[in-house]
């Protein structure tokens, strides 16, 4: 599905975030561009800003945090920016950024 959600993703445990958008999602994985090569096989973390869906309430985001493994990557045009197809491993909700007690997990299989 063609979808353009607000992605951030860690590489290896790292603390440094990248903030990209999903070009395409579904519930086995999704597909982003980045600005640097990483190599397929990567396992990553990452959340997937889901947006609200109650135009009264514009701050109700609910985050997919999700492990996930780069299977393909493909350079784009202009050799800057890199396709990467992910497979979502295992995701949980968690209702913003820095909710930490509540979520539910949601193992895939």
């Amino acid at each position: 599905m063609s979808l353009h959600w607000t992605l951030y993703l860690i590489r290896n445990g790292g603390e440094r975030r990248v903030r990209t958008k999903t070009s395409d999602i579904s519930p086995e994985g999704f597909y982003c561009v980045l600005d640097h090569w990483i190599p397929p096989g990567e396992h990553l973390e990452c959340e997937i800003a889901v947006p609200p869906h109650d135009p009264k309430n514009p701050d109700d985001v609910i985050y997919l945090r999700c492990q996930a493994q780069a299977v393909r990557v493909e350079r784009m045009a202009g050799d800057t920016e890199f396709g990467v197809a992910c497979r979502i491993e295992d995701y949980r909700v968690v209702r913003g950024p820095d909710d930490r007690s509540r979520h539910r997990q949601y193992p895939k299989r």
